[in-house]
C-alpha cells in the first residue's frame, strides 16, 4: 500500500474512534498496524533520501574532478598550439596543408588596450548610474527585532528533516 493510501486510511480510522457502535479493540489494533506501516514507509523514504543525497555528493565531486581535467586539457591544447605557432614562426612558415588539416598562422583583429583610464577623453566614457540592492541580512534583522520595513516581511515554511 502507498503512503498516501495509508495516511487516508489512518484518518478514516481516527474519525471512527468516536463511534460507540464499533469495537474499540479492533479500531486500536487497526490504528496500530496502520501507524507501523506508515513508519515503515517513512523509514524507506528516509533511506532513499539518504542514498540520493549520497549520489548528489558523488556527482558534485565528479563534476569538480571533470572540470579540473577539462582545465588541464584546455591548458595542454593552448600550450601545444603556442609551441606549433612558435615553430612556424621560427621556420618562417605561414601555412601547411596535410591530407586532414590546413594549419596556418592568422593575424588577429586589432583589440583595444587601455593603458591609463584617467587619460581617456570624457566623450569616450559611459556614465553608469549607482544601483541599489537590498541588504537582506539587515532587513531580516530589523524585522526580527520588531521593526517594520515597507515592502518586506518575514515568512517561514515547513520542511521535512531526515537525520
Amino acid at each position: 500500500m502507498k503512503l498516501y493510501e495509508l495516511s487516508q486510511n489512518l484518518i478514516q480510522v481516527q474519525s471512527m474512534l468516536d463511534n460507540p457502535e464499533l469495537d474499540s479493540t479492533m479500531l486500536a489494533d487497526t490504528l496500530e498496524s496502520l501507524e507501523c506501516a506508515i513508519e515503515e514507509k517513512a523509514q524507506g523514504i528516509a533511506v532513499i533520501t539518504s542514498q540520493l543525497n549520497a549520489d548528489v555528493d558523488y556527482i558534485d565531486q565528479e563534476i569538480k574532478r571533470l572540470q579540473s581535467r577539462k582545465k588541464s586539457i584546455e591548458s595542454n591544447v593552448e600550450r601545444i598550439k603556442a609551441y606549433l605557432q612558435s615553430q612556424f614562426e621560427a621556420m618562417g612558415k605561414v601555412q601547411i596543408k596535410t591530407p586532414t588539416h590546413t594549419i596556418s598562422i592568422r593575424q588577429n583583429p586589432a583589440s583595444l588596450v587601455i593603458d591609463d583610464e584617467k587619460l581617456i577623453p570624457v566623450k569616450y566614457l559611459t556614465v553608469i548610474p549607482r544601483s541599489f540592492k537590498p541588504n537582506n541580512a539587515d532587513i531580516k534583522e530589523a524585522l526580527k527585532a520588531g521593526k517594520k520595513v515597507k515592502g518586506c516581511r518575514l515568512a517561514s515554511g515547513k520542511r521535512i528533516e531526515i537525520k
